[in-house]
């Protein structure tokens, strides 16, 4: 079975932006990283992260969420994926968008500008 499967209970609109995102990792010799992660009493949830090879760093993520696709990108590395972004629907872009910074993201902002803890 094929990993991506997993994302086939989506709407049909997310399943193909699933499997485009997915594409162009493949196609740009990313390091891809399925997790399924199980918590007690909740539905099983999928994660892909996309790395790059010289360095390791996550350029985006995507999982299954309450039966919809949330997609989280590191916008520093946004240009390497842009266009692959741009077409993807309006609820791809707002979750991307609101998902929330991780607290290192958060704390580093905070270093460069000054700004109190």
């Amino acid at each position: 079975m094929d990993k991506m499967d997993s994302f086939n209970v989506l709407p049909e609109a997310e399943y193909e932006t699933a499997k485009m995102l997915h594409q162009t990792g493949k196609s740009r010799d990313w390091k891809i990283v399925f997790k399924t992660r199980v918590l007690l009493n909740q539905p099983v949830k999928y994660r892909v992260t996309f790395h790059k090879q010289s360095n390791n760093k996550i350029l985006f993520w995507m999982e299954i969420s309450d039966g919809t696709l949330l997609v989280k990108a590191n916008l520093t590395h946004i240009a390497d994926y842009i266009d692959k972004v741009s077409a993807c629907s309006e609820n791809i872009k707002k979750s991307i968008a609101a998902t929330p910074n991780c607290k290192r993201c958060e704390n580093a902002a905070r270093t460069i500008t000054g700004a109190a803890a």
